[in-house]
């Protein structure tokens, strides 16, 4: 529910990718999973408050050994004791409630020291604040830094290339903390965000959303999109491009989430399926006089099942209604689920396969994406009646 003043707060539950890491005698142990964090709270304050144990789900456990071994493991569930961890991060952007409410904060840049990595990012305290050894003396479990960088010879580049929305540092962990210059946070952004990309970031993503949160990460002239005077990453590109096609419409909507990719997601999809399907419900116009092929002009919102999906679609259309429908619909939520409907008929319903690929470690290409738009252009035919 959007609260006046403009702003989205903080969902009931958030489900956050992360990373958890712990040096040993015998090397790095490496923990990835997705935490559920409760009642609107942020993540940092849910780790800070935990008590006992917390349970990561979808989990992938890897120990990175001193002797070069590398044991793999993964489990549906994972039981972890935050205190015997020396960080934990994610990649996810922050989520920042009702601007009105934010205390104003000098930011600091800081190295944390541990003895498994370095991890320097951005540490935010109340004005007025002198020194920052009571950084190490905190009352919280760990110490808050974002935007962030990993620094170790223990993990494997792409472990930490790159930079990091949010690392949690367990203080107990960290044996020694120094200043960093405030040039530092320039250096978290160098290289291009696109993985394989290692182009120099020439700007930032200006997309804001309606907490307030930025998106902020660093893009290439390449792999950024301008829209008036603003650029914005590829994805928030097409958020915006929806947004300014459904403005003034029955169907206009608040901007969301930084970090939701299913609005980006059925833009992405519609724009690589439409010629295909337009040539598909073609043939099925020509059959009817006066009949033309409908093209939904901008993505709408619905309430389907007390959540949010998004919806654009295709059909042959006559004075009286539709003689053919195609409709894509991505509920809000994560992992996104994309579902294809052709004539009511739900044809597919399922992850993605390269974001699904992703989530499990694996590294996949744009051949994958048109892979899969293909097999559901196919199913589109076959729908249809081609097949």
């Amino acid at each position: 529910m959007t609260q006046a003043g403009g702003f989205v707060p903080r969902p009931d539950d958030q489900a956050i990718e992360v990373v958890a890491c712990a040096l040993g005698p015998g090397g790095v142990l490496r923990i990835t999973g997705t935490i559920n964090v409760p009642g609107g709270q942020r993540f940092s304050d849910f780790l800070n408050r935990a008590e006992g144990q917390v349970e990561l789900t979808g989990a992938r456990t890897e120990v990175l050994a001193n002797n070069g071994e590398h044991r793999r493991a993964e489990v549906d569930s994972l039981q972890v004791n935050p205190r015997m961890i020396d960080m934990i991060w994610t990649g996810e952007r922050r989520r920042g409630g009702d601007p009105a409410l934010r205390v104003a904060l000098e930011s600091r840049m800081v190295r944390a020291i541990t003895l498994g990595a370095d991890v320097v990012g951005e540490t935010r305290l109340p004005r007025g604040t002198t020194g920052f050894g009571h950084l190490l003396t905190g009352h919280d479990p760990f110490l808050t830094l974002s935007p962030v960088r990993i620094e170790s010879p223990h993990l494997e580049s792409k472990t930490v290339d790159g930079p990091l929305e949010l690392c949690l540092v367990n203080r107990a962990r960290v044996v020694a903390l120094t200043l960093e210059p405030e040039s530092a946070v320039a250096e978290l952004t160098k290289t291009c965000f696109r993985t394989r990309c290692e182009q120099p970031a020439t700007t930032a993503c200006e997309y804001a959303d309606g907490t307030g949160a930025i998106c902020g990460t660093a893009w290439c002239e390449g792999h950024s999109r301008a829209i008036g005077e603003s650029r914005y990453c590829e994805r928030h590109h097409d958020v915006i491009v929806a947004l300014n096609a459904a403005q003034g419409t029955l169907n206009q909507f608040r901007p969301p989430l930084v970090n939701d990719r299913t609005l980006s997601l059925i833009q992405l999809l519609f724009k690589a399926m439409d010629p295909e399907v337009v040539a598909l419900l073609e043939p099925l116009r020509q059959q009817v006089d006066g009949a033309v092929v409908s093209v939904d002009q901008h993505v709408r919102h619905q309430i389907l099942d007390g959540g949010v999906a998004w919806e654009r679609g295709w059909g042959v259309a006559v004075p009286q209604g539709y003689l053919a429908r195609v409709l894509l619909r991505v509920p809000v939520g994560e992992p996104p689920v994309v579902k294809l409907l052709v004539n009511r008929r739900e044809m597919f319903s399922d992850v993605p396969d390269w974001i699904a690929a992703r989530r499990a470690g694996g590294s996949p290409t744009e051949d994958d994406q048109h892979r899969f738009t293909a097999a559901l252009v196919r199913l589109v035919s076959t729908g249809l009646g081609y097949s």
